[in-house]
């Protein structure tokens, strides 16, 4: 008999208040498939406070582009183009 273990690992408490922010895109973000790199982003959460992040988006997003957290997992964020208040 084998067991079997899976492990899934949930983004703390406050890496959740990642989504909805405001960020930009340090280095360009090329549309989301296996294989293709990662883009870079920096998310603003307080004045003159920040993180860098590995970023993936379902569009392709230029460098120095204003972007949106949509989704966070344990290694990289889910972004998508900033449009003012949305």
């Amino acid at each position: 008999m084998a067991l079997t273990v899976i492990l899934i690992t949930m983004p703390h408490r406050g890496q959740l208040s990642y989504i909805g922010k405001k960020g930009l895109a340090l280095k360009a973000i090329a549309r989301y498939d296996e294989g293709k790199p990662d883009g870079k982003v920096r998310v603003f959460h307080a004045p003159g406070r920040y993180e860098d992040w590995r970023a993936r988006s379902d569009e392709d997003i230029p460098e120095g582009e204003e972007v949106k957290v949509v989704e966070i997992s344990k290694y990289f964020l889910t972004v998508k183009k900033y449009k003012g208040g949305n």
